[in-house]
């Protein structure tokens, strides 16, 4: 459990960079549409393609048969409801530099919010470790942003072993008509069961994973001596030499990012990593411009 302070995050300078980065990637409300598209998000037609459209959503393959230059039409889902689904787990209380995992997707997770927030739909939550801990229904307006911030900077609310299948099968099970869940966590311990409730929820709503990482996550770096570890679910201690074990952790760390990324390609969930030693607000704009080049 983390110390009876709030969590370091800075929500003002987040959301600004990430609306800086959107204006720079000149986001509309058409690439908009299409990133939460939803699965009720249907086809409706082709029209022609125009001077004020973003050339990212021209269907390529359509233009060619045609001879000219196409965009998908979609019947527009009103009332979006984006959830965001994040992992405050032990694993996450973590930072090997200025912010601590957990931070770090706080910031980006509100950032985000406040861009659905600002776009007049709805955003709900669940807080999970190895069972859901908070949650709400989507709702808009600031209030329902302001209730989200102060859940995320609680600090008692950040503790225990990690269940990400009980959270995403508790959001299948619970929301209904979703345009949109966004999962924020390390994904460090996953089991087999995560492909089977993960195929659940993708079935259900549009999934996209944001993997949150330290750079000790994926490798042990420069350190000297001897030092003690202790797996935080079973107490078991371990006394390792950085140097013999560094091959072996990065090995480990890959195979196990390997595992998790195939999993979402299996279910066709999108995916970006982020590192919490760099700034997010270009790169999740940059993912989210490029998901609507892929519809």
């Amino acid at each position: 459990m983390m110390a009876e302070q709030k969590i370091q995050i800075d929500v003002a300078r987040s959301i600004k960079e990430f609306q800086d980065a959107l204006k720079y990637l000149q986001f509309n409300k058409k690439i908009y549409q299409i990133i939460f598209r939803g699965k009720s998000f249907d086809f409706d037609s082709y029209r022609n393609y125009g001077p004020d459209d973003d050339s990212s959503l021209i269907d390529w393959k359509a233009s060619l048969r045609a001879g000219k230059l196409l965009v998908r039409k979609y019947i527009e889902e009103k009332d979006k409801k984006v959830v965001f689904v994040i992992d405050v787990s032990d694993s996450m209380v973590f930072g090997s530099g200025e912010k601590l995992k957990c931070e770090y997707a706080a910031e980006v997770a509100l950032a985000f919010a406040y861009f659905v927030i600002g776009a007049g739909d709805k955003i709900g939550f669940v807080l999970f470790s190895n069972r859901v801990l908070s949650y709400s229904m989507p709702r808009g307006g600031l209030n329902q942003f302001s209730f989200f911030e102060q859940e995320l900077t609680n600090p008692k609310i950040y503790s225990g072993p990690t269940n990400i299948s009980t959270a995403l099968k508790f959001v299948a099970d619970t929301y209904e008509k979703l345009s949109a869940v966004v999962v924020l966590s390390d994904f460090l311990n996953v089991d087999k069961n995560i492909l089977e409730s993960l195929r659940y929820l993708s079935s259900k709503f549009e999934t996209i994973a944001l993997i949150i990482k330290d750079n000790r996550d994926l490798e042990l770096g420069n350190v000297s001596g001897e030092f003690l570890i202790e797996d935080p679910i079973s107490g078991e201690q371990l006394l390792i030499n950085p140097k013999i074990a560094k091959k072996f952790y990065a090995s480990y760390a890959r195979k196990k990012e390997r595992m998790i990324t195939e999993i979402f390609r299996k279910n066709k969930v999108d995916y970006l990593k982020l590192l919490t030693s760099e700034p997010f607000a270009y790169k999740l704009a940059y993912f989210l411009r490029e998901r609507a080049r892929g519809v």
